[in-house]
């Protein structure tokens, strides 16, 4: 099976995350064949050949999670190869998605608060913070963000780029800002180095051509949420900022649009967490011509 040749497909198409845990995934599933005996032939590899993978990762106790994304990494790749049928795709796998995490409003006030020094590092990192909780933009987005990305001004936003390492498709958001983002935005921009294309750069690497990466703001992000032992992470000030505009009282389509979620659904799933009767606003922003009671 030619791995190297689908990695190398995905390198300008897939995040750095996602070709690493592809990769892993891959690797991973070579080596319950060689255990097997499976030969790795498409005369050989059947639908019961996944499952049996499957039950093997089960067995393992992988979490529910984690063995749906190996599926969805052997469903790519056979789709790759062009094998039809498509293996993975005859076999299917069901779990129950749990909520996710939530900081309050006062928490997520807490951690912003915590770069407060006037060092370059300081003030780059709490516009980073700002700006990724203010946007809800992933944080493989907010990496991908150019200089050209933000409008600052009346009505300041920042144009948000999912397609530039994802699958080649052109999908853009316009996301505004509010004031402390902005604020903390300008304060990075009068001291960056603006020769440099990439919004967020990596202080420790001046001459180089690329951003901060993904695995830097994880670290930051740990670093500040560290003295106020909370449990942050970038998902987290997502799931966060949406759960906070459902509760302020912005539309579900609204919310959905400034998180760039394809689906009604996939937004509606922090409506539990909004504890405002908010799957009720799902239900009658779904269908318009349903009215109250």
């Amino acid at each position: 099976m030619n791995t190297d040749g689908f990695l190398a497909y995905l390198r300008n198409r897939a995040s750095a995350r996602t070709i690493d845990s592809y990769t892993r995934n891959l690797s991973h599933f070579v080596g319950f064949l060689r255990e097997e005996e499976i030969p790795p032939a498409q005369d050989q590899i059947a639908k019961e050949t996944v499952q049996a993978y499957l039950d093997y990762l089960k067995e393992q106790d992988y979490s529910g999670p984690t063995i749906a994304q190996h599926l969805d990494t052997l469903r790519s790749f056979f789709t790759y190869l062009k094998w039809s049928p498509n293996p993975a795709k005859q076999v299917s796998h069901e779990f129950t998605r749990a909520l996710p995490s939530c900081l309050t409003v006062e928490q997520v006030k807490d951690f912003l608060r915590v770069p407060l020094g006037r060092t370059i590092k300081e003030i780059r990192d709490r516009a980073i913070l700002e700006v990724l909780y203010d946007t809800g933009m992933t944080v493989g987005e907010l990496t991908n963000l150019q200089l050209n990305d933000v409008a600052l001004g009346r009505g300041s936003s920042i144009t948000v780029n999912k397609s530039r390492k994802i699958k080649g498709r052109d999908r853009q958001r316009n996301v505004p800002l509010g004031k402390s983002a902005e604020k903390a935005l300008r304060q990075y921009l009068a001291i960056r180095d603006g020769r440099r294309r990439h919004l967020f750069l990596n202080l420790a690497n001046k001459a180089g051509k690329k951003g901060i990466s993904e695995r830097s703001i994880e670290r930051i992000i740990k670093q500040y949420a560290k003295g106020l032992n909370l449990e942050v992470n970038p998902y987290i000030l997502r799931h966060s900022r949406a759960v906070h505009l459902l509760k302020s009282g912005t539309d579900i389509r609204r919310v959905r649009s400034l998180l760039g979620h394809e689906n009604l659904p996939t937004t509606a799933i922090y409506c539990d967490l909004a504890q405002n009767d908010f799957f009720e606003a799902y239900r009658k922003s779904h269908h318009p011509r349903v009215k109250g009671s």
